[in-house]
């Protein structure tokens, strides 16, 4: 069991009003594991480790995991951020037990923590994750990763960033912010790009600047010039299905992932390094950070500048969610790097027709719950992903609604894209029709074409959701 964000939370308490809330809670900690007959050590002072028989963790699922819901309360009260995260190992001897244990705490705290996980030897289960994922202050952590990439790629023959299947701007203008430090350690810099019309209008301006030249590569390209010497650095995601082609993860002994998603179970196994921050913004935030330890001769372009906040502003939906002070830090920095904030509005503009498509989407969209929209379109349109994942923002601008889903068929699938307000968490139920991604935005692909059999599945996982936090 571990206390989210402690530094974080006690360093603005004075010593006598810290030492009271953390009182209370070893008090709620010691009568939760008193429920169970259970033992609780304390191990850190941010860490307590709790033992009790397997008959009783029935009774915790039962109740929800409770303990979350008092520690929330708590820190309600004290007007601080706090929470805990648990994890649970079962179905094991206890050596094995202790293994799952950890795991399932990493898994917890990956997903943003305020939550219990429960592994075995097959599968994990989650429990709670309502509370909002709060950004750091300290920058000890971003620093530390900057120099250990440093190193990386000061050590590799080459350096390749791959971010997810159907590329958006957070993942390409990440990793057009970084190559710039790649660049500026006198290695060769390649970004592999797949065939995403999301990203079409940047990668135009890419390939007409003499310096990136030869820069965007295709998966294939990358296969044939990737060594076991190469630093592959994983953007924007940090599962392997998610990836244009898993396969470059073992070509190399190097591998780096930063992502801001909440953490998934499948996570890409043989990681060197990893930057895992779901409280952050976007992937090209968490850039523009690791740039700022990495990149001391301040050579940063103003079309990386442009690349960097462009991402931001479309993960931030226009610094509307999911923004703290170090969001908008990293647009200053950016602003002082020769940002045109003009030219970046030009890569949203849309034609006449994908106007239209959208805007007919978003016609046909119906309330499945309170505040939460579906559109189903049995039309393929074209740039179809595109035009999903901006009717579901869309939708988010009518009133009173908090959560919008899109369904439309794709080759042998049927995807969702799915868009919150931060109230609802879409990540938790898109995740139990196999999807994932964070908390604000967040997808899904099923393999079926049947959109009305998908649109039951969403319904139903909607309804889980809401009876899960119904207490809450």
């Amino acid at each position: 069991m571990n206390i989210d964000n402690y530094d974080e939370v006690f360093q603005k308490l004075d010593d006598s009003e810290s030492q009271q809330a953390l009182s209370k809670l070893h008090k709620y900690i010691s009568e939760w594991a008193q429920e169970s007959k259970g033992v609780m050590k304390k191990a850190e002072r941010d860490r307590y480790l709790v033992f009790f028989e397997h008959q009783y963790l029935k009774d915790y699922i039962n109740k929800k995991f409770s303990l979350l819901e008092e520690v929330r309360a708590l820190g309600e009260e004290l007007k601080m951020p706090i929470s805990v995260s648990i994890g649970v190992g079962a179905s094991g001897n206890i050596h094995e037990n202790d293994a799952y244990a950890r795991a399932a705490l990493d898994m917890a705290l990956g997903r943003g923590g305020d939550q219990a996980a429960i592994k075995d030897a097959s599968q994990y289960n989650f429990y709670g994750g309502i509370a909002k994922d709060y950004e750091r202050s300290t920058r000890v952590k971003t620093r530390s990763f900057a120099e250990a990439l440093k190193d990386f790629i000061a050590n590799s023959d080459k350096v390749i960033f791959m971010g997810h299947q159907s590329l958006d701007y957070d993942a390409f203008g990440a990793a057009l912010g970084l190559q710039r430090a790649v660049r500026t350690l006198g290695k060769e810099p390649y970004i592999v790009v797949d065939s995403s019309p999301a990203i079409s209008k940047m990668a135009e301006e890419v390939t007409a600047i003499e310096e990136y030249r030869g820069m965007l590569i295709s998966p294939e390209i990358a296969r044939d010039i990737i060594t076991m010497n190469t630093l592959l650095v994983v953007m924007d995601t940090h599962r392997p299905s998610m990836l244009p082609d898993s396969d470059l993860l073992e070509k190399t002994t190097k591998v780096v992932v930063i992502d801001h998603h909440r953490r998934s179970t499948d996570f890409i196994s043989n990681v060197s390094l990893v930057y895992h921050e779901p409280y952050a913004s976007s992937t090209c935030e968490m850039a523009t950070e690791i740039l700022q330890y990495i990149d001391n001769d301040k050579k940063i372009t103003p079309f990386e500048s442009k690349a960097l906040y462009t991402g931001i502003l479309m993960d931030t939906k226009n610094f509307s969610v999911k923004t703290g002070v170090r969001t908008f830090e990293a647009a200053s920095y950016l602003r002082r790097y020769g940002l045109n904030t003009q030219e970046v509005r030009k890569l949203f503009n849309m034609d006449k027709d994908a106007y239209v498509n959208r805007a007919e989407i978003i016609k046909n969209s119906a309330c499945v719950a309170d505040k939460m929209l579906v559109s189903v379109c049995e039309e393929a349109y074209p740039d179809m992903k595109v035009i999903s994942s901006q009717a579901a923002d869309e939708m988010l601008n009518l009133a009173g609604i908090q959560a919008a889903f899109v369904i439309y068929p794709m080759d042998d699938e049927t995807y969702i894209s799915a868009r919150s307000l931060g109230t609802i968490n879409v990540q938790v139920i898109v995740e139990k029709l196999g999807g994932g991604g964070h908390a604000t935005v967040a997808g899904a692909q099923v393999a079926s074409r049947d959109t009305e059999a998908v649109l039951e599945q969403l319904e139903n996982a909607i309804q889980e959701y809401l009876e899960e936090n119904e207490k809450n």
